[in-house]
């Protein structure tokens, strides 16, 4: 009986603890419309700071560029491995780099769509933030994307994303908000 009741007592402790895992609400948070305002360091040759304001509105994703000033005003519609980019009333359809989330025009798409989609590799609560990792392989490369949330909103912080294992961006968030469906 003692046993029994153990059991029961062990079993009650861990479903309360899964219950109350903060991260497991990810995917519900990050499944709906998003807004952000985030300056984007490309860690490419040469180095490039980005400032984008990005929209997630149902299935568009919508990154217009607010700076370097020699660039700013040019909009891109985001979808998984593609893009279109608007400028001046004029649309043409491009081609992103090789591998999706790679570059700072679809990066936030790309982190986006792995919080939605569910459970990171691993996770780190430390003081006030709570760190994540999620991976993509594509085409024989390895992007890892390790996010920095708040911990008591969980909204996003910042973000690194790695390409084989290669720092290639650094992204920190000035703003953020999330619409629930």
């Amino acid at each position: 009986m003692k046993k029994l009741l153990l059991l029961s007592a062990v079993i009650l402790f861990c479903t309360s603890c899964a219950k109350s895992d903060p991260i497991s609400k990810l995917p519900e948070l990050y499944s709906g419309d998003i807004t952000c305002i985030a300056t984007v360091q490309a860690l490419s040759r040469p180095a490039c700071d980005y400032t984008v304001a990005f929209s997630r509105s149902g299935d568009m994703d919508t990154v217009e560029l607010l700076a370097p000033e020699s660039i700013a005003g040019i909009k891109a519609t985001v979808e998984q491995g593609s893009a279109g980019i608007s400028y001046e009333g004029k649309y043409l359809e491009t081609l992103l780099p090789y591998y999706w989330g790679a570059s700072p025009v679809d990066a936030l798409s790309a982190i986006f769509d792995s919080m939605a989609a569910g459970a990171p590799q691993w996770q780190n609560t430390q003081g006030d933030s709570v760190t994540c990792e999620y991976r993509i392989y594509s085409d024989n490369a390895d992007i890892r994307q390790r996010v920095e949330l708040d911990k008591e909103t969980l909204a996003l912080k910042s973000a690194q994303v790695e390409l084989d294992g290669a720092l290639i961006m650094l992204i920190e968030l000035q703003s953020v908000q999330l619409y629930a469906n």
